[in-house]
């Protein structure tokens, strides 16, 4: 029997392709940059998960730049909360355990989710919409028959 384990987020991330990212290692308080070119996978106002080929260990703190296609950007410290190894590298969830102390950050965060929210909402509807849309169309078989079937009752 298999179990079903209930979503472990109490809020949910969105697929976030058009972000562009930036990590660099915080460690004793000194910044260094390291060459880690990741893509981010999914985000919401509190975290985020990355695709990298860097090996981020689990407690790491990074400061984080996020960009998205509106030229909105954001700085924040996150902690790499949890890794998986994947076939490309690693997958690497990021929490924002500093996002309180800014209103701004936190507004900025929050404005980006919702961006999120707004294009999936979009795409659900479009979806739904050319789900409608082919129920109604007929089968081209099946105007043909309705056509013969007119051209014979009118004869």
């Amino acid at each position: 029997m298999n179990i079903i384990k209930p979503e472990r987020r109490n809020l949910r991330r969105y697929s976030a392709p058009g972000f562009s990212i930036s990590l660099t290692h915080v460690q004793q308080q000194i910044y260094y940059q390291e060459s880690i070119e990741p893509s981010t996978v999914d985000f919401n106002h509190i975290g985020m998960a990355i695709n990298s080929q860097c090996y981020l260990k689990i407690g790491d703190k990074l400061k984080i730049v996020i960009a998205d296609e509106f030229n909105r950007s954001v700085e924040i410290i996150g902690c790499v909360c949890n890794r998986a190894k994947t076939t490309n590298g690693y997958r690497s969830g990021i929490y924002f355990p500093d996002q309180n102390n800014s209103t701004k950050t936190k507004r900025t965060l929050i404005t980006m989710e919702k961006q999120l929210y707004e294009a999936l909402q979009r795409e659900e509807l479009l979806v739904r919409q050319e789900r409608i849309d082919a129920k109604h169309e007929e089968k081209p078989e099946q105007k043909d028959i309705n056509q013969a079937t007119d051209a014979l009752s009118q004869s």
